[in-house]
């Protein structure tokens, strides 16, 4: 009898709340109560990503280009497929690890990965990559100064360049309204 309340305890335990099996997520410190949570928390969390995009700094971008006469939107979607020109570069940044128990408050870069993408109709986009905190090896998304903004658009200027001289054989034939709409068209 006594081995059968032992047993009845021990199944009482395990399928308890507090007994359930979790999924620890070592670098956020969270725990997940399935693995397909962690995973899909691994996934989506800006925590984890080696990489992030930033829109809101278009508008540094898009005065740059309007010197020269460029008008270009923002491709949100990060994905090559469809790109017809990509370069590899490098920014400024500064990281700060967010991970409590380091150390290390944070550091600046002048060697921030980012690729430049251009796409059909005016668009671009820039995926700039994290870097790891040498303290915890945790990743860091950086803090970016007008050096984004200043490499995308000599990047966007350069590579465009030859559609651009063609451009402004074209543009004597068009007032402004129809040449800003030629060439969102045409690149």
């Amino acid at each position: 009898m006594k081995r059968c309340i032992l047993w009845l305890c021990e199944s009482k335990e395990q399928t308890s709340p507090a007994h359930a099996a979790s999924y620890d997520c070592d670098s956020c410190n969270r725990s997940f109560k399935s693995e397909q949570a962690l995973g899909q928390h691994i996934e989506s969390s800006l925590a984890h990503a080696c990489s992030s995009m930033y829109p809101t700094h278009h508008g540094g971008v898009s005065r740059l280009l309007e010197e020269e006469g460029l008008y270009f939107i923002f491709h949100d979607v990060d994905d090559s497929a469809g790109c017809n020109r990509e370069y590899d570069t490098n920014i400024k940044g500064w990281f700060m690890c967010r991970n409590r128990t380091c150390a290390s408050r944070g550091w600046s870069s002048k060697r921030v990965a980012i690729t430049i993408r251009m796409y059909p109709g005016a668009k671009y986009n820039a995926r700039v990559y994290h870097q790891r905190c040498k303290g915890c090896n945790d990743l860091s998304r950086p803090r970016l100064d007008g050096s984004y903004a200043e490499r995308v658009a000599y990047r966007i200027k350069k590579c465009g360049a030859a559609l651009v001289s063609k451009l402004c054989q074209v543009r004597t034939r068009f007032d402004m309204g129809d040449f800003h709409r030629h060439i969102q068209i045409v690149l």
